[in-house]
């Protein structure tokens, strides 16, 4: 994972909510800040005026921020209004949505939007407990003065990107699990057919040792059995075939690593 030098930490609107349509829009945003930039940061502040038509967005305010000091910084970022005229008819009224980016070097790594709905109010208006308007299609469609916007300030939703910053921390870590082992360059050594030297539990060689001396043993024994045979009349008849005894294989490594 890339760690951005840029950390959002909040932003909180500081401007009235509910409010008229046409005052300015006004946020207290904190960051941090853990690396130098090289150049500023841009924020800007974005109207959606139509949901089918991207040509309608409104550029509301675009500010740099710089140099920027390492560590915590606040500051009070302002937008006017949009421009009533610039929307659609039929998008003036009802949801639309406030997006508040950041951007470095023309990259966008973080983006905060809000839903706002705006609704008209023909008599009393929301700060004296008016209600608005049912049918929006009843609402002149010049009339600016009336509207009211209200913005979903508590569950904004906040997306972040990642973007070449040009910095130390554009180098991902290597994950423990995803690093390569041996490290590239180094060799494996193996050896094939042979093992010089294995050390063994005690018990395991008091046990090689107990079956070194039941070979011994086996071999007297088929010493002994080749000196009955040779005293034996050859011109006898043999009753019975006579199978081979089964002789202990030693078990041998091949390969190890």
């Amino acid at each position: 994972r890339i760690m951005a030098p840029i950390e959002v930490e909040s932003i909180r609107v500081v401007s009235c909510n509910p409010a008229r349509f046409i005052e300015a829009y006004q946020f207290e945003i904190t960051f941090e800040c853990i690396e130098e930039l090289e150049d500023d940061l841009e924020w800007s502040v974005i109207y959606v005026g139509s949901a089918s038509d991207e040509s309608k967005d409104q550029k509301l305010e675009e500010v740099s921020v710089g140099p920027v000091p390492i560590g915590t910084s606040k500051f009070v970022l302002e937008a006017p209004a949009p421009n009533w005229e610039m929307i659609p008819e039929i998008d003036r009224l009802g949801v639309t949505v406030l997006n508040v980016s950041c951007s470095y070097k023309g990259q966008v790594f973080v983006n905060i939007g809000y839903y706002i709905n705006n609704e008209y109010y023909s008599h009393a208006t929301p700060d004296v407990g008016g209600e608005p308007l049912l049918d929006s299609s009843e609402a002149p469609k010049d009339d600016v003065s009336r509207v009211w916007r209200n913005m979903c300030i508590d569950e904004p939703r906040i997306t972040t990107y990642s973007i070449k910053w040009g910095l130390a921390t554009d180098i991902p870590e290597i994950p423990e699990e995803n690093k390569e082992f041996p490290p590239a360059g180094d060799q494996v050594h193996t050896c094939e057919n042979e093992v010089d030297q294995v050390d063994l539990p005690e018990e395991n060689e008091d046990s090689i040792a107990d079956d070194d001396s039941e070979d011994v043993d086996d071999e007297e024994d088929d010493r002994e059995e080749e000196d009955d045979a040779s005293e034996i009349d050859l011109g006898a008849e043999e009753d019975h075939d006579a199978s081979p005894v089964p002789k202990r294989q030693r078990t041998s490594i091949e390969n190890c690593v």
